[in-house]
């Protein structure tokens, strides 16, 4: 698995899932991506959020 985690949750959740795998015998190897540059804040902001949201 490849993941990205800001905040932290992805990489628990990543955590959990490789343990759960391993433990039904799957061999699964995690690979975590750092950036060069960290993303403007906020991350999780979708930008149509801004154009369909009435005022």
């Amino acid at each position: 698995m490849v993941y990205y985690s800001r905040t932290g949750y992805t990489e628990r959740l990543v955590n959990e899932l490789k343990l759960d795998l391993a433990n039904k015998g799957f061999v699964v190897d995690v690979f975590r991506v750092i950036p060069i540059r960290e993303y403007s804040k906020p991350l999780h902001i979708n930008p149509r959020l801004i154009y369909d949201t009435p005022y």
